[in-house]
């Protein structure tokens, strides 16, 4: 669905793209099945990111500095075999896939920017390539820090 024609065009546009997503949604209702009643469990892991560049506010002022730490948090959540993990940022694609991997559960929910934005966070790949996203990441050492508070907020909902 691409929100800029709903922008750019009548009532019935809009209606329409509503209309199609209902479809896909009611027709995906079948195929639902209840999680395994199990464990519960919440666990918020603390990240301290170093920063590799400056960062400006919206008003133009610089909110952090290169080498400035800043801190934020991860949080995983358990309900039987589901498991929800809250990231602080926008996530490259690739960690949907490596989070899911170290999950303790079957099904596993990946939430990027919650309940903080720190940036993007490219992958180590996309970072030694650069562009847009690479500059505008609060640090050069994303992935792997990410990862291992990712592993000790799942390894404490386990």
């Amino acid at each position: 669905i691409n929100p800029r024609l709903c922008l750019q065009t009548v009532a019935e546009q809009p209606k329409a793209m509503g209309d199609h997503l209902a479809e896909i949604v009611a027709g995906a209702v079948k195929f639902l099945t209840p999680i395994a009643t199990g464990k519960l469990a919440a666990n918020c892991q603390k990240w301290d990111i170093l920063r590799s560049r400056d960062s400006v506010s919206r008003k133009g002022r610089p909110a952090y500095l290169k080498g400035d730490t800043m801190t934020s948090e991860i949080q995983a959540l358990r309900a039987g075999d589901i498991s929800i993990i809250g990231l602080p940022g926008e996530l490259f694609s690739e960690y949907t896939a490596w989070l899911r991997e170290m999950s303790p559960t079957p099904n596993t929910l990946v939430i990027s920017i919650a309940n903080d934005a720190v940036g993007y966070l490219p992958t180590a790949e996309a970072t030694a390539q650069g562009a847009y996203e690479v500059t505008n990441s609060p640090s050069d050492d994303i992935e792997e820090t990410l990862l291992a508070v990712a592993a000790r907020a799942f390894e404490a909902i386990g």
